[in-house]
């Protein structure tokens, strides 16, 4: 499992990663093109709406998106229909960005059930390994 971000999100990295033995940080050490390189080789993608999560779908590989304040009628990921998971919240999608404005404590995306997630991933890689 290999772990990637922005230089501003290395603290999270290394707070994730200490939670998850075995991770590769690549937390803020990544170009756009190494990136790439390593989504293409990715059995799956679990992102936030980003940029590498659009960057998993343009180069067709599994994406579990997770959605919080946008909303994917705008946002994508387009024609993944199985792959946004979010908190059924009566606020969201809000489009608010920064936490210190929402008045929810960013519920909807520290709401969301890790299992949820996981379920999600083991679905879609179980259906690339069967047979169709």
């Amino acid at each position: 499992m290999v772990l990637v971000g922005a230089p501003r999100e290395r603290h999270v990295g290394a707070n994730i990663a200490r939670l998850a033995p075995g991770v590769a940080d690549l937390t803020g050490e990544t170009s756009i093109s190494e990136l790439a390189a390593l989504i293409s080789r990715a059995a799956i993608c679990i992102a936030h709406d980003s940029g590498p999560m659009h960057l998993a779908v343009a180069l067709g590989r599994p994406v579990v998106a997770l959605f919080g304040p946008s909303d994917t009628v705008w946002a994508g990921p387009y024609h993944r229909e199985n792959a946004v998971v979010r908190a059924s919240l009566p606020c969201s999608p809000c489009y608010l960005r920064r936490l210190d404005r929402c008045t929810h404590g960013h519920a909807c995306m520290s709401d969301l059930p890790a299992q949820a997630v996981i379920e999600r991933a083991e679905g879609l890689l179980s259906t690339m390994l069967t047979p169709a």
